[in-house]
């Protein structure tokens, strides 16, 4: 019942409600959301599926939310989306995870053979959650003249 009216469906203003939250107190929800979601299936839970007020007041700032997730994982590829103009972050999170999001980055102190350090070398790069171990790694594919092997960089 809403302000005594008998309309069902409805929480009073002063009953503690994720409704009344995401409808009066955004700035907050939004710090809330933040915290709670540690991971892209938090993230999704809360934001889209918990319930369609909560989506409808959380819309605006989620994509500052999946941006800063990915900046959290992959502070480099971040840096490199961002002057491509990325708007979607949810997307791009999820292209990084499958392998398909792939950066050109300078890859600094890899040695390729035993004495030779490579200051820095571009390189076409992209993340394999299954190389490298079990945290996923770098497929790094360096530019160079000659043919050179890719390099897996474990994350």
């Amino acid at each position: 019942d809403f302000l005594g009216t008998g309309t069902p469906g409805w929480p009073r203003p002063s009953a503690p409600s994720l409704t009344v939250l995401a409808e009066c107190h955004q700035p907050l929800m939004i710090e809330l959301a933040a915290f709670l979601a540690d991971t892209p299936r938090d993230l999704v839970r809360f934001g889209y599926l918990s319930s369609r007020s909560v989506a409808r007041q959380v819309d605006f700032a989620m994509r500052t939310m999946w941006r800063d997730m990915y900046v959290s994982r992959w502070a480099a590829f971040a840096e490199c989306l961002q002057y491509q103009t990325v708007d979607d972050w949810r997307r791009a999170y999820k292209e990084t995870v499958t392998g398909k999001c792939e950066c050109t980055l300078e890859v600094f102190d890899r040695e390729k053979k035993i004495g030779f350090a490579m200051a820095a070398m571009a390189a076409r790069v992209t993340f394999d959650a299954g190389a490298g171990g079990s945290g996923g790694g770098y497929i790094a594919r360096y530019l160079s003249a000659s043919e050179v092997r890719p390099e897996i960089i474990p994350f």
